[in-house]
């Protein structure tokens, strides 16, 4: 029969060796996540300065556009307000 646990490392130098290498395994997933982060809210930031620029034609425009040009612009917002909330997987 197989041991469900590891067993344990009485050698101070290799437990020494294996908690180091399982702070270098935290410490890189850190750094990944905050990549990971940093990333999606720069992508929420365009999609926030997009729907401003479109809200603010709309707003600048709204007696020239058609009511269909118009429809279209807030479709196109909405879809923005939608796709900010929706969480991304990595």
């Amino acid at each position: 029969m197989g041991c469900l646990t590891s067993p344990k490392v009485t050698d101070p130098a290799e437990q020494i060796r294996l908690l180091s290498g399982l702070r270098n395994n935290v410490l890189t997933t850190i750094e990944t996540n905050k990549v990971k982060i940093s990333r999606a809210e720069k992508e929420i930031q365009e999609i926030d300065d997009n729907m401003k620029q479109i809200e603010n034609d709309l707003r600048q425009n709204q007696y020239s556009y058609s009511e269909t040009e118009k429809l279209q612009k807030a479709q196109k917002v909405l879809e923005l307000k939608v796709d900010r909330q929706q969480p991304k997987k990595v």
